[in-house]
């Protein structure tokens, strides 16, 4: 047999190779290692302004930050769910008075590579509407409604921060005083808005009445109407009062509390009456915790049902032992959601903890070679990972998908929607071998089965790294007994 060098060797062994396996691919996808870093856009954030981006869970705080029309990128994410947060503060020579972060739907984000925001970070700008003030004694406290806000002042000037929009206004009048205007509406576009105010002494007033019902005889009582408060033990109060508008609070009566409790009259040539009807019991205060702003929440005391978006919910009630339930918008839990509080003698409050509920759509595959890269995109939102499951956290929706085609795979399904009630969800992507290995002269073959395949596949590397030692140990050990057989030739040599 003829010699072969080493390169004639290695060219063999490859020969061999690709004969025996007609031809090998061999796919490596090898996945990023945390840390991660997250990515954000911002919209409606003013040139000079600065934006910060803050995640958070139990195990990490990263913080972001970067001015107007620059990404914020947020590095040192590990695996994990995270609290999205975000500020803005402005740049020099603002036009605005503050930058004001709407949230999303949701602020939870599951890092499990590096991520990219699907959506901007959306800022709106917030103005000031400034109203000023001539004509009053020095020190006087003056007020102005802004929708049904409250605002107060005792200089000449008075300023308050809206977004764009228009708002309605009215002003709180003052005995002895007259103003114009009295009531108007602003436009906020994309500036400030100054409203100024002329107030004038006047003589002319109205009788403005307050009568008691309930309470008994003797009983002392007070009104607190714009600020000042007087003490009455009659049925009626009365007071001289110019025209403008004036804010009332009828504070308890020791066990006794009026209905209403606090509003507004608005005095406008002519005399007015306010009945205040006293219901005897002790304040039982219901006060959540942990429940985003705006969210409405309700309870039910004794057969009485309230509801509030703000943080306390009361009710006036006589001594006794009375049942209550909470309810509470989707997506969110009480607690304790029910139980019986009592009343004894005193006010009672008791804290209603909120939490957020949140579920799990998994995506899971099955038949791809281990730490094969496959990609799923849900909602838009493309996610890629090398692990057997893509996890989703959100709230109750349906979520539509599409499943890419990985080099010699096909999934199945391919495309679909998942419902997401209120439990998680687990949606399995089964992956199918699409590689075929044929013999002969191209009339017919031999289909490999998908065993076979996915086991070349996954370990192509050793495969082939097996066959090559092998044929060169077989062509050494070949030469080795060659040269055995070699006879020497006759005679003798010195």
């Amino acid at each position: 047999m003829p010699k072969i060098g080493k390169n004639g060797k290695l060219v063999l062994a490859l020969l061999i190779v690709s004969v025996m396996l007609g031809s090998v691919f061999v796919t490596s996808a090898y996945a990023a290692a945390p840390p991660f870093t997250g990515t954000f856009s911002t919209t409606g954030l003013p040139t000079g302004a600065t934006a910060y981006v803050g995640l958070a869970n139990s195990s990490r705080t990263a913080i972001g930050h970067a001015t107007a029309g620059t990404n914020i990128v947020v590095s040192g994410l590990y695996n994990g769910t995270y609290v999205l947060n975000a500020s803005a503060v402005e740049g020099s020579g603002a036009k605005y008075s503050a930058l004001v972060w709407v949230p999303p739907s949701s602020k939870i984000i599951g890092i499990s590579e590096a991520y990219t925001d699907p959506t901007s970070l959306v800022f709106n700008e917030e103005f000031l509407l400034n109203f000023t003030e001539t004509g009053l004694a020095s020190g006087t406290t003056w007020s102005v409604l802004v929708g049904s806000t409250e605002y107060s002042s005792t200089g000449s000037y008075l300023d308050v921060n809206e977004l764009n929009g228009t708002y309605s206004y009215s002003i709180i009048g003052i005995s002895g005083y007259s103003v114009t205007p009295l009531s108007g509406s602003i436009v906020i576009s994309g500036g400030n808005v100054t409203v100024p105010l002329t107030y004038s002494s006047t003589g002319k007033t109205f009788a403005v009445t307050f009568n008691e019902l309930n309470l008994p005889g003797g009983t002392v009582w007070s009104i607190m109407l714009n600020g000042v408060a007087s003490t009455y033990n009659s049925a009626s109060a009365s007071y001289p009062l110019t025209n403008g508008t004036y804010f009332f609070k009828i504070p308890d009566a020791g066990q006794w509390y009026g209905t209403p409790s606090s509003g507004t009259i608005v005095v406008s040539g002519k005399a007015i009456t306010q009945n205040i009807t006293f219901k005897y019991g002790y304040l039982v205060s219901f006060t959540s915790t942990n429940l985003a702003k705006y969210v409405q929440w309700s309870v039910a005391y004794n057969g009485t049902s309230n509801s509030s978006t703000s943080n306390t919910i009361t009710f006036f009630i006589a001594n006794g032992s009375y049942k209550f339930s909470v309810s509470v918008a989707q997506n969110w839990i009480a607690t304790p959601s029910s139980g019986y509080l009592n009343v004894s003698g005193n006010s009672v409050s008791l804290s209603i903890g909120f939490t957020e509920v949140f579920y799990m759509v998994t995506f899971k595959e099955t038949g791809l070679p281990s730490n094969t890269l496959w990609t799923i995109t849900v909602n838009n939102q493309i996610y890629q990972t090398t692990n057997g499951s893509v996890v989703i956290t959100a709230h109750n929706g349906s979520f539509s998908y599409t499943v890419a085609t990985e080099s010699g795979y096909k999934a199945s399904p391919s495309s679909g929607t998942v419902n997401l009630g209120y439990s998680s969800v687990v949606e399995t992507i089964v992956y199918a071998s699409t590689v075929k290995s044929t013999t002969g002269n191209g009339s017919g073959g031999i289909v490999i089965p998908p065993a076979i395949t996915s086991f070349i596949h996954a370990y192509g590397y050793y495969i082939v790294a097996g066959i090559v030692i092998a044929v060169l140990i077989g062509i050494l050990l070949y030469e080795a007994e060659d040269k055995k057989s070699v006879k020497k030739p006759k005679g003798h040599y010195k």
